[in-house]
C-alpha cells in the first residue's frame, strides 16, 4: 500500500473539514436530544458513567471523536498526535465561540397588569404642533 503526499491546501480543507465535523458532532451529542430524542436517551442511559460523563462535556467529546477524523486527516505518523489534538482544540474553540444559546421565551403580561403608561396620547407632547397647534 502506498501512501500518497499530501498537498499543504488538501491538507488544510481536509483539517477545516474534519475540524467542523468533530465540533458538530460533539455539539450534538452534548447539547441536543437528536431525531426521536435518541441522543437524549442515549445520554439517560449512560448517566453516571464514564460515557455519561464524557457526553456531558464538549471538549470530552471533542477528544474522543478527533481520533478517528485525525486518521483521515494526517498521512504520517508523526503527524497524527499534533492533528489528533488541533482537530480536538479547533472543535472546542468552535464551541467557545459560539456563546450561550439563545432562548427566546414568550412574556406572558399578569392579570390585570396594564402597560398603558408607556404609551404616549396627543396630550402628552405640547410642542408637537407648536405653540398655535398648527
Amino acid at each position: 500500500m502506498t501512501v500518497t503526499a499530501m498537498s499543504p491546501t488538501e491538507f488544510s480543507i481536509n483539517f477545516a473539514l474534519a475540524a467542523l465535523a468533530v465540533w458538530r458532532v460533539a455539539h450534538m451529542l452534548v447539547h441536543e436530544d437528536g431525531p426521536k430524542r435518541l441522543i437524549a436517551q442515549l445520554r439517560t442511559l449512560a448517566a453516571g458513567t464514564e460515557i455519561g460523563r464524557a457526553l456531558d462535556c464538549v471538549g470530552c467529546m471533542s477528544l474522543w471523536l478527533a481520533l478517528p477524523a485525525s486518521i483521515w486527516v494526517s498521512r504520517r505518523l508523526s503527524e497524527f498526535i499534533p492533528t489528533w489534538l488541533a482537530l480536538s482544540g479547533a472543535a472546542f474553540l468552535l464551541e467557545r465561540i459560539g456563546g450561550a444559546p439563545l432562548i427566546v421565551e414568550r412574556f406572558i403580561e399578569p392579570e390585570g397588569a396594564s402597560n398603558d403608561e408607556l404609551l404616549r396620547t396627543e396630550n402628552d407632547d405640547p410642542g408637537r404642533d407648536g405653540p398655535n397647534g398648527a
